[in-house]
């Protein structure tokens, strides 16, 4: 498990024992100043695994920074026919810069991280 932390802000890399899934898990705010750390963190696991879940339920708020972060995370996992999926459940806050934006449609959800890791797909597992 890599860790993360930056001012607080925890940014944690689980690998999956039983699956080349990687899971992501986020917590507290996600702006300007902890972008750096998320964005590290999805690129270490998009070096080392197939599909990437980043679990989202534990973020308390969140800013249109992260949506870049997220969509250059998307690039990436495109660009190395890697699958990502973002897990939930989403607050309130994170839901509506989704909706706001528009970019709900550019990304796989999940209601949770179990659900996601189910999902990925059989040719990364």
């Amino acid at each position: 498990m890599l860790e993360a932390d930056a001012d607080g802000e925890q940014v944690r890399l689980e690998p999956q024992s039983d699956s080349r899934a990687v899971v992501v898990l986020a917590s507290g705010d996600l702006d300007y100043e902890t972008a750096s750390v998320l964005d590290a963190a999805l690129a270490r696991a998009a070096e080392v695994a197939d599909a990437v879940v980043v679990d989202l339920s534990a973020v308390d708020f969140a800013d249109s920074t992260i949506l870049h972060i997220l969509t250059r995370a998307r690039t990436r996992a495109e660009t190395g026919s890697r699958a990502l999926f973002l897990a939930g459940p989403l607050n309130d806050t994170l839901e509506r810069l989704f909706e706001v934006t528009g970019l709900g449609d550019a990304f796989r959800f999940s209601p949770d991280r179990e659900s996601a890791l189910a999902a990925v797909p059989r040719k990364w597992q």
